[in-house]
């Protein structure tokens, strides 16, 4: 129980010791096509980035997170971030406002604006880094950390067991069950999960480009049977102003038993929608997710979602 305890201490250590998203930070401020927020990252080491940025006036823009090599204390040849984005885009091109998370070390990056329109546009924000993360004094956190187990493998367990969480292929965090020590069986019971653990732990993992010309129904999201969809982020904009409103359904573009998920946003050339995994926007199980324009026009943005098996 000590060297739990002391287990528990240092991993609680690593997490006060892990620093927010500050080592490499630098904020723009468009009113034109260019480039801003260069971060000379040589020697600090930032391997995730963030973007994040609001738009004011703007009918149009493509905002684009670069990286480039060094060239003897210059950057080099500049090119779309190289390394992985995680959750969003790049370009963006939400005219509101949008965020976007990637990973990978480059010894230069920079923001740049291009295709903007409008006449009084202005797009604002801040792209940040974050080294790897390492415990205060020194020295990276064993991966994974050993802790004293409950008795030797293959017997009857000694005590409590230490859990560990995983995220399973449909984001969802996972705690295995156990039976009580001491109980008659003394077994443990590792093959299922207890969903009320991870009924609000998940992470939105998925995500999917929107393309509407139509009016009425238009499938974004397919359903899987016996799995609901949660969405945590979807925005969108398009070249005419519309009624908009999302529905659930099967069948093609959720013409069979179709039902409303929200009410109509009236009149809108732009949405921008967020929600926590405490609050998610969710499609009943087996359903598919649509969204209805008022009228036929020119749509397009990202939608981003989990599925949840039941």
């Amino acid at each position: 129980m000590r060297n739990f305890a002391v287990a528990l201490l240092s991993i609680m250590a690593a997490c006060v010791g892990r620093p927010a998203f500050a080592q490499c930070s630098a904020t723009f401020n468009f009113t034109a096509d260019g480039s801003q927020a260069q971060i000379d990252n040589r020697t600090n080491g930032c391997i995730d980035f963030q973007l994040t940025y609001n738009a004011s006036g703007a009918s149009a823009l493509s905002l684009l997170v670069e990286s480039a090599p060094d060239n003897n204390g210059t950057p080099g040849a500049w090119v779309s971030f190289a390394g992985t984005v995680n959750t969003g885009i790049n370009p963006n091109v939400d005219t509101d406002q949008e965020y976007t998370l990637m990973t990978g070390y480059y010894p230069w990056v920079r923001v740049t604006l291009s295709g903007l329109m409008g006449g009084s546009a202005r797009v604002r924000g801040t792209l940040k880094g974050l080294v790897a993360a390492a415990s205060p004094g020194g020295g990276v956190v064993p991966q994974p950390l050993e802790v004293q187990g409950c008795g030797p493998a293959g017997n009857t367990p000694e005590c409590m067991p230490v859990l560990i969480a995983g995220i399973d292929n449909l984001a969802r965090v996972v705690l295995p069950l156990h039976n009580q020590v001491g109980a008659a069986t003394n077994s443990l019971d590792t093959g299922t999960t207890d969903e009320t653990q991870y009924e609000t732990d998940f992470t939105c993992n998925l995500q999917a480009a929107i393309a509407l010309t139509a009016s009425g129904l238009t499938q974004i999201i397919a359903l899987t049977s016996q799995s609901d969809i949660r969405v945590c982020h979807v925005s969108m904009s398009g070249d005419a102003a519309v009624n908009v409103k999302f529905s659930t359904g099967t069948g093609t573009n959720c013409g069979t038993g179709t039902a409303d998920l929200t009410g109509l946003y009236y009149g809108i050339n732009s949405l921008a929608l967020d929600f926590s995994n405490h609050a998610a926007l969710r499609v009943p199980i087996s359903q598919a997710l649509c969204v209805s324009l008022s009228t036929a026009a020119n749509w397009g943005g990202i939608v981003v979602y989990s599925k949840f098996e039941h």
